[in-house]
């Protein structure tokens, strides 16, 4: 689909493509690749039984703003994100590197393996470049077919994981040196018993 890799030139809609014109499987070649726009520039969105493989890719993302989340997934039924992948933010004040959005009643069973996110600190130890959320979960699904977060590091985020829904499992992760929360759990206007 035209994605370059090699940290210059803006990959963006290459891989947007890739991600509207398959139907099962997406493997992005280990590289560096540039990200631009302010919302949502990368979504997967509704998608069952699909895998993507982001094995060795290095994403580097320029958006800022409330709206920019540098890879959406959105209404997916058994996605399976995978590989050790590595995202990076430019300039400060990005939303998310990764927003998960279920808001359908049949998304679930997706797994996210491997997300290594970053933000920089300058030479005083303070966090820049930050992501305000490092993965950002929005919504649940009344459902109680799980999704995973597994394997992740999070790392110079104001907050690594929100979850701001139900029915999540996050296992072996690693969240150091956010300023504000490692994991955030917002209300789901739920009552329980």
């Amino acid at each position: 689909w035209g994605a370059v890799g090699n940290g210059i030139n803006d990959d963006t809609q290459a891989i947007q493509l890739a991600f509207s014109n398959n139907s099962r499987r997406v493997c992005i070649p280990s590289g560096t690749y540039l990200i631009t726009g302010n919302n949502d520039p990368l979504t997967l969105q509704n998608k069952t039984n699909f895998t993507l493989d982001l094995d060795g890719c290095v994403f580097t993302y320029t958006g800022t703003g409330a709206n920019s989340n540098m890879l959406s997934f959105i209404n997916n039924t058994n996605l399976v994100v995978k590989g050790n992948s590595f995202f990076r933010q430019t300039t400060d004040g990005a939303n998310s590197a990764v927003r998960i959005q279920n808001s359908n009643a049949t998304a679930s069973n997706s797994i996210f393996r491997g997300f290594n996110i970053q933000g920089v600190n300058n030479f005083t130890g303070n966090p820049v470049n930050q992501f305000v959320n490092g993965i950002l979960i929005l919504t649940g699904n009344n459902t109680q077919n799980a999704n995973t977060i597994t394997e992740c590091n999070i790392r110079n985020c104001q907050t690594g994981i929100s979850l701001q829904a139900e029915y999540y499992t996050i296992s072996n992760c690693i969240i150091t040196q956010c300023s504000w929360y490692g994991i955030r759990v917002a209300s789901t206007g739920r009552t329980f018993g």
